[in-house]
């Protein structure tokens, strides 16, 4: 098989078609299915699948296994998981709940663009979001 091979193109094609499975199977709230495909997807290193597993353990309130996910995304650069890690902390679900390490996860994803981010870095009071506060920007 190509993709064995390391073929770039092909690989590429085999991991866009777990990513279509697993969307899929979290179409119809089959989480677990979906989490399968996105696993095999991420195992391949692809970012938005990682994200996309992250938010299928969400999904079933694995939050400690989302919170992995999305870590190592965010970590990577991805915006979606940065905006999802800026979640977590503003729920505490996976991680004890810190509104400043929220605003952290959330600037990143806002930087990159992620409006989602910045539209709720917007509404976040503004003691959480100014910059000197956290000395770290």
């Amino acid at each position: 098989m190509a993709a064995e091979k390391n073929n770039s193109a092909a690989m590429r094609f085999l991991v866009n078609s777990y990513i279509i499975q697993g969307q899929r199977a979290f179409s119809q709230n089959n989480f677990a299915e979906a989490a399968k495909w996105y696993k095999m997807a991420a195992d391949t290193g692809d970012l938005n699948a990682l994200c996309f597993l992250g938010n299928c353990y969400y999904s079933m309130m694995k939050f400690t296994e989302a919170v992995k996910c999305f870590r190592m995304a965010g970590r990577k650069g991805n915006a979606n998981a940065q905006f999802f890690m800026g979640i977590c902390y503003l729920e505490g679900n996976g991680v004890t709940k810190d509104e400043k390490v929220a605003v952290v996860w959330l600037r990143k994803a806002a930087d990159q663009g992620d409006k989602a981010a910045k539209e709720l870095l917007d509404k976040l009071p503004k003691r959480l979001t100014r910059k000197r506060l956290f000395g770290i920007f």
